[in-house]
């Protein structure tokens, strides 16, 4: 036979609090940041995209091609 101790009330309490949801702000949703990309070509070349909104983080690869007689040089 075993002999379990009644537990106390302070281990109760403790339990309880450990138990708890904790901070209610982590709890909740974060809200993205989004921003508005323009993209537009001089004359000479062209852009493979006119932009958009993206959110915060992400990657957006834009290709710069020359009209035939010029060269593309740098962004």
């Amino acid at each position: 036979m075993i002999l379990v101790k009644k537990p106390t009330l302070l281990f109760i309490i403790l339990l309880i609090l450990s138990c708890s949801n904790g901070d209610e702000e982590a709890n909740q949703p974060t809200e993205l940041q989004k921003f508005n990309l323009t993209v537009t070509a001089g004359s000479g070349g062209s852009v493979s995209s006119s932009g958009g909104t993206y959110d915060k983080g992400t990657k957006v690869t834009i290709t710069a091609t020359p009209d035939s007689e010029y060269l593309f040089k740098s962004w």
